[in-house]
């Protein structure tokens, strides 16, 4: 189930509100911790030991502003999960939000597995407070739930993201050779995004990502303020290498 991003003017009340975590998504089957097309994420067994037969539908995240670390963790075979929490906020089964909730929440866990707390909005100074207490810690932004929502296994619109940065996927199309501290490695990758609109991304790579970029024609996640009336990304940011889904 993907979600829609909130439309301003709706209103909030009677959905469920939850903070919007910075990790990498995935689905326990039962028996393995996948992405959303299905590829296995290699857990070790004692992240595995005592998680029901029951599809959860979470998050892998380490914390908030860390969402490098964790796709590095995730994407590995060998690395150490000890800094890796599974946060659950569905069950991909029939039924509305509240009832799947109540079976979340009955549910006998492991210390690392967690259940997102839920919310019920009451207004739109509830959601606007619950959006500022979130910002505050360094979280990323909201995400609502329509009551009595089925689970839909598609981009739907019974659940919303709130957030003040954008998220988005592109194909590198260049390289552009640093300057100054960066001079002889990378300084910024040259981008087109599905519509064809080409722009660069010179920020959020680690002194090795730069040594190393990523290859001409593979797709990144970005994060980006807003885009211009040209349809530019505004303060594009790198993520990651779109290579763990």
């Amino acid at each position: 189930m993907l979600a829609k991003n909130w439309t301003p003017g709706t209103r909030p009340d009677g959905w469920w509100m939850s903070e919007k975590l910075d990790g990498v998504r995935a689905i326990w089957d039962g028996e393995h911790f996948r992405s959303r097309s299905g590829n296995i994420f290699h857990a070790p067994a004692w992240f595995k030991a005592g998680l029901p037969a029951l599809p959860l539908d979470g998050e892998l995240f380490v914390g908030r502003g860390k969402f490098n670390q964790t796709v590095s963790i995730v994407r590995s075979a060998t690395a150490d999960w000890a800094s890796v929490r599974f946060l659950v906020f569905d069950l991909q089964t029939d039924g509305p939000f509240e009832d799947r909730c109540r079976t979340l929440l009955a549910l006998d866990l492991p210390a690392h597995v967690q259940i997102v707390e839920q919310v019920l909005c009451r207004s739109q100074a509830a959601l606007d407070e619950f959006e500022r207490a979130i910002l505050h810690l360094g979280g990323e932004g909201v995400m609502l739930r329509s009551p009595r929502s089925p689970y839909d296994a598609k981009r739907s619109s019974h659940l919303r993201k709130l957030k003040r940065f954008i998220d988005d996927e592109a194909t590198v199309i260049g390289h552009q050779d640093g300057e100054g501290k960066h001079e002889n490695r990378l300084g910024a990758l040259v981008c087109q995004l599905t519509d064809g609109t080409r722009f660069r991304v010179g920020s959020g790579f680690t002194d090795d990502q730069r040594e190393a970029p990523p290859p001409i024609g593979s797709k990144i996640t970005f994060r980006y303020f807003e885009l211009t009336p040209d349809g530019v990304p505004r303060f594009p940011t790198f993520l990651a290498v779109r290579d763990y889904e």
